[in-house]
């Protein structure tokens, strides 16, 4: 008997040591979707450890809505305790199911919809639905949201097959990953898990640098939102229907009160305004388009300066947005001001605004153009710095005060002589210490320069730097950065324990200045 026993528990423990395995190696193999400044992994794994119904108004829908609602402006605004769950590439059947997630442990007053996926007239690609499954938790919702998207791709390819196994099993999908897993993959297991904004997207680039950017268009005025005179509506997929009618329902069902809203999106037409306005009207739904031209005038949108490509918002453009949407709640909704409140929802969002705001700052950084600006900027207790670069040097030609501020943060005198082939440098500087490393050159062929050490925080770095670049590496993650033939700087934010910014310098095509290029974080 009791040999029995021994080997029964021998069993059960086996099982359970390869059950731990297998879910640790899930976790693991699953791509984090930590792609530049989006992190929908973090906006969905951080959403479980949300107090217990402390969140009264959650937004969701995709990049879109993440990009352009702030949900710490409107607790710093209005007091309104808010979570954004806007995914990169969000079909409504996840919009449905992360809902009916949200209900387990939340008692929201409110859901908002970002409506671009609720007018489509094809559904999302199956990988792309994986941004918004993967990190939701393993229960029935699951299960259901990956038999009915797939049964619904199946219908339109064809195909015969479910692929739930690669569902509920990611390590089938994505085992292929092993060779290419980095430390962010480790971390994102080991906890560094949480998103600093409430699933908000802080983008830092203007739609006018980009290459869609059109003189000709903007002269139309297709950038300033349109005037509906037709009541032509979009041709939706049917499934897409059904879903938005289960959607609605369910939040009836649920006592839940909805708001519809579509961002600023150049892609955005009047037959898909029609088609959601009529959708409003027969729920009862109130819905706010900032792609009227009336309302992008009432908030003064200026899509070129607001935007940050076609169709997401940068974090100028989401102030707007979030300020008229924070102040339509105020006036439309009862909502608590947990600002004059006292108690725990109050004490977790005043705990995150920390972070949050080390974040913002970040971001502002990373919208700086002007160098003078930006050397000010860093000269910044809760940010190291690096600035290194190749023979190149000699092609940027510095002002007498930045060469100044340069010299005041530890460069060397001689980096700014003359030579003939110019010189591999490295300043590296922590917390107002620095060590910089010279090389003159001789040659265009000399051998690259390192320096490493360690930040105060206890970050170790190693940089080195040659002819024509300059790399990276913070503890086991590199970072190499575009800018070649340039003289490269990377900021690290200490308290955050990230990658802040970076940057390239280079000589603008009058040779008299200084020129920032950009590698979006």
């Amino acid at each position: 008997m009791k040999t029995k026993v021994s080997r029964f528990a021998k069993v059960v423990c086996f099982l359970l040591v390869a059950t731990l395995m297998v879910a640790s190696l899930n976790s693991l193999f699953k791509p984090k979707w930590l792609e530049n400044r989006w992190e929908p992994s973090k906006t969905a794994s951080s959403f479980y450890d949300l107090r217990k119904n402390s969140t009264e108004v959650l937004f969701f829908g995709t990049s879109q809505v993440a990009a352009s609602i702030n949900p710490f402006q409107l607790y710093e605004e209005y007091g309104i305790s808010a979570y954004n769950l806007g995914i990169m590439s969000q079909p409504i059947q996840a919009t449905y199911f992360w809902l009916k997630e949200v209900t387990k442990t939340q008692q929201p007053k409110l859901a908002v919809i970002e409506v671009k996926a609720m007018a489509r007239v094809g559904l999302k690609e199956e990988e792309k639905a994986r941004k918004s499954f993967d990190y939701m938790k393993d229960n029935l919702n699951k299960l259901q949201y990956a038999f009915e998207y797939n049964k619904a791709q199946d219908s339109v390819s064809g195909k015969n097959e479910i692929y739930l196994w690669d569902y509920l099993f990611p390590l089938s999908a994505y085992h292929t990953r092993w060779s290419s897993l980095q430390q962010d993959d480790y971390e994102f297991c080991l906890g560094e898990n949480k998103t600093n904004t409430r699933g908000f997207a802080t983008l830092t680039t203007y739609y006018k640098d980009k290459s869609t950017y059109t003189t000709e268009d903007y002269l139309k005025g297709k950038y300033d939102g349109f005037v509906v005179k037709k009541d032509d509506k979009e041709d939706v997929h049917e499934t897409i229907v059904d879903y938005d009618k289960k959607l609605l329902d369910y939040a009836k069902e649920q006592g839940i009160e909805l708001l519809f809203i579509k961002t600023p999106d150049y892609r955005w037409s009047v037959k898909q305004h029609n088609f959601v306005k009529g959708l409003a009207e027969e729920y009862d739904i109130p819905f706010i388009d900032f792609n009227l031209k009336d309302m992008r005038n009432e908030i003064g949108f200026e899509f070129i300066d607001d935007e940050a490509d076609e169709i997401h918002a940068n974090i100028y453009g989401a102030q707007k947005v979030t300020g008229y949407v924070g102040k339509y709640l105020n006036e439309n909704y009862e909502l608590t001001d947990y600002r004059t409140t006292e108690g725990d929802v109050k004490n977790d969002l005043e705990e995150e605004l920390v972070n949050y705001q080390l974040t913002m700052k970040d971001a502002k950084l990373s919208f700086e153009r002007d160098f003078d600006t930006y050397l000010e900027l860093i000269n910044d207790e809760d940010y190291s710095f690096i600035i290194a670069g190749g023979s190149n040097v000699k092609n940027v030609p510095f002002t007498d005060a930045q060469k100044q501020i340069l010299m005041n943060y530890g460069v060397g005198e001689e980096l700014f002589k003359e030579t003939d082939y110019g010189a591999n440098f490295i300043l590296a500087r922590d917390s107002g210490k620095s060590e910089f490393k010279y090389e003159k050159q001789n040659s265009l062929f000399e051998k690259a320069i390192y320096l490493g050490g360690t930040f105060a925080d206890g970050t170790d770095y190693s940089v080195n730097a040659a002819e024509k670049y300059s790399s990276y590496r913070f503890n086991d993650n590199g970072f190499t950065l575009v800018g070649t033939d340039c003289i490269n700087i990377i900021v690290y934010n200490n308290r955050l324990h990230e990658v802040a910014d970076s940057t390239y310098l280079y000589s603008n095509d009058e040779g008299n200045g200084v020129v920032m290029g950009r590698k979006e974080l």
